[in-house]
């Protein structure tokens, strides 16, 4: 661990004492109990430290700094806007063969069928991924979606990047894959994924013991994840895979290809993780298509270079702004089968928090009943708009 991060968890330990300190009878009392508005989602999964509100409910907001070890499984989920400078986000604690039933009896009483779950980016407070997902149910009537809300350094700003990539990050994902079942569910599910989020969701699905398909569409926004996740070299398992008759392998000269120094990048800060083959084909194992939805204006994403300093390009640059140089890199037909390419340079107005503007909630709709396969045919620098299964 670098010094950096030993001091980030230094101050957050101090933060916790001071806000439990902070945190009186008469604050609790006006948290809960005197807000101007209220604001409510039917479902989230957190594992943000939360602290028992009574009659089965927890409660958290941005001043929770327990440690992040337990997955909440949440129904009835409401945001508290205060009058003050706190908010507080409770929710019905469940388990999880609770909660999928509860979210079945959910779908099963309305017109949706296809749970779309979202898995922030860093920097992102319980407020903002709650809100995101409050916006889409009020605003579509297709998907329901389930923020999965990871704790972040959120109080340092950017500065916390290292800290969330290389701590925050894998606590969530370890979660998630102790509960992979929660995705087995009766009802269709999709995830959404944005920035580091994207990170989360690799590590999730490179741990995972027995994977299946559980995802109907893998959506990576914004990607802060290695260019190359669907490229030829860095998943050698899917040369492996059976391919149809009409379809034929592209061959890959490896001659030139760097091996590895893994005692250098571990010297460097890279997380072993990170240089872990098959990223791109463990993903394709528990999502049935997957869209890289990409803008090259992105800036934010530089943020990850300043980082990554390693092992070349394919490392440190990000997905979601260099997406057409990583389609370059994907030549075999199993993933040309499963991912599409998506430039959204043109079509986005924020150059990297665009996850929920128009454009990408068209497409997301887009494809809620359609697999990448069918839509082979359109070529992956178009974009196909109102597609029926």
């Amino acid at each position: 661990m670098s010094i950096y991060s030993v001091c980030v968890k230094l101050i957050l330990v101090s933060l916790a004492i001071v806000s439990r300190i902070s945190l009186a009878d008469d604050d609790a009392s006006r948290l809960r109990g005197k807000c101007k508005d209220y604001k409510k989602i039917p479902f989230a999964i957190t594992n943000i430290a939360a602290d028992d509100a009574g009659n089965g409910r927890v409660e958290y907001g941005f001043s929770s700094y327990g440690a992040p070890n337990k997955l909440f499984f949440l129904k009835d989920v409401v945001y508290c806007d205060p009058l003050r400078a706190y908010y507080s986000i409770t929710g019905t604690k469940l388990s999880e063969n609770q909660f999928k039933e509860e979210v079945e009896k959910y779908m099963n009483s309305s017109t949706l069928n296809h749970v779309l779950y979202n898995i922030h980016g860093f920097q992102n407070t319980p407020y903002d991924s709650f809100i995101g997902a409050s916006k889409w149910n009020e605003e579509h009537s297709t998907y329901l979606v389930i923020p999965i809300q990871w704790r972040n350094a959120w109080e340092f700003h950017v500065t916390s990047y290292e800290y969330d990539r290389n701590d925050y990050a894998h606590k969530i994902g370890e979660l998630l894959v102790s509960h992979f079942d929660v995705f087995k569910a009766s009802y269709k599910t999709s995830i959404l994924c944005h920035s580091m989020g994207n990170w989360v969701f690799r590590l999730f699905a490179q741990n995972i013991e027995d994977p299946s398909v559980v995802f109907h569409n893998f959506f990576a926004v914004a990607a802060d994840a290695r260019m190359d996740m669907f490229g030829t070299h860095f998943n050698p398992k899917a040369e492996d895979e059976p391919t149809s008759d009409a379809y034929k392998f592209i061959e890959v000269d490896r001659s030139g290809e760097p091996s590895y120094n893994y005692d250098l990048e571990k010297n460097l800060g890279i997380p072993p993780e990170e240089l872990k083959k098959n990223g791109g084909w463990s993903i394709t194992k528990i999502s049935k298509n997957s869209h890289v939805i990409y803008n090259q204006n992105d800036d934010m994403l530089s943020v990850r270079e300043l980082f990554q300093i390693g092992w070349g390009k394919y490392v440190r640059r990000a997905l979601g702004r260099y997406g057409k140089e990583s389609e370059d890199l994907m030549t075999l037909e199993y993933f040309k089968k499963r991912v599409k390419y998506h430039n959204f340079s043109e079509k986005v107005v924020e150059q990297h928090s665009y996850n929920w503007e128009p454009a990408c909630a068209e497409l997301y709709i887009s494809y809620e009943n359609t697999d990448v396969e069918i839509d082979i045919s359109i070529p992956n620098n178009q974009e196909k708009i109102n597609i029926s299964a």
